[in-house]
């Protein structure tokens, strides 16, 4: 996300993240073992999730770039925390979409597919 896109996200995300772990798989792993369904974190996402799907739709009524900046630094933190969340790869997937990234974005779909296939818009129903 953070090299597809000229997006500024937010900088402690980026610091987060200038180092790439070499095994994301692993990094995943350890993060949902540390988690461990804690309910302030969940209600926190939930939040974040529904604040970011507002935040979209002014983006669709006045185009202004940095809300998708926003969005998408929302939808990291959350999949930093629960990486099974298939919403933030779908609006991650709108984003990269907006800015022309479409094989980016196909990625990005495929990959939440592959994580929650129930998740409504990916299972078709």
């Amino acid at each position: 996300m953070y090299t597809a896109t000229s997006l500024s996200l937010d900088p402690s995300l980026s610091k987060k993240f200038e180092k790439e772990p070499s095994n994301w798989r692993l990094y995943y792993i350890q993060k949902n073992k540390q988690t461990d369904e804690d309910l302030n974190l969940m209600d926190q996402a939930d939040k974040e999730y529904a604040d970011a799907q507002a935040r979209l739709k002014r983006f669709q009524e006045n185009g202004d770039m940095d809300i998708l900046a926003e969005v998408a630094s929302k939808m990291m933190w959350i999949l930093d925390v629960f990486p099974t969340h298939g919403g933030c790869y779908y609006i991650l997937g709108f984003i990269l979409f907006v800015l022309n990234k479409l094989e980016e974005s196909m990625i990005l779909l495929q990959m939440g597919r592959a994580v929650d296939p129930t998740f409504e818009p990916f299972d078709g129903n």
